[in-house]
């Protein structure tokens, strides 16, 4: 089953895959396609959220709808998302509300929750 990506707009809700990568961690935006890298699930989906929240903090000083120099992620990897299991992921200083849901590929192709 795939996801249909969501139109470019509203960027309130933003969901990321998280997967493993030859020898690092990949964390995924899916509305926004920015990823980012790290040794762990954990600091890949934190420097991903960081890239995020400072993208959108720059749109909204400048006055522009948040992230919408930014298009969909690639259909393959919204697949990715849709055959993971994901959790809500919401941070108190998040600019613009921001609200995430995060779902952790598993090695062999199995979810887990992260």
């Amino acid at each position: 089953m795939s996801e249909s990506p969501p139109s470019a707009g509203g960027k309130e809700l933003l969901r990321i895959v998280v997967y493993a990568e030859a020898t690092l961690w990949c964390a995924w935006a899916l509305e926004c396609d920015i990823r980012a890298r790290g040794r762990t699930p954990d600091l890949a989906l934190d420097t991903l959220i960081k890239i995020v929240e400072r993208h959108v903090a720059a749109d909204l000083r400048m006055g522009r709808e948040p992230l919408s120099a930014f298009k969909v992620t690639p259909p393959d990897i919204w697949n990715k998302f849709a055959a993971s299991r994901g959790r809500a992921l919401r941070r108190a200083d998040s600019p613009g509300r921001l609200r995430y849901i995060v779902a952790t590929a598993g090695a062999q192709g199995s979810a887990t929750g992260r």
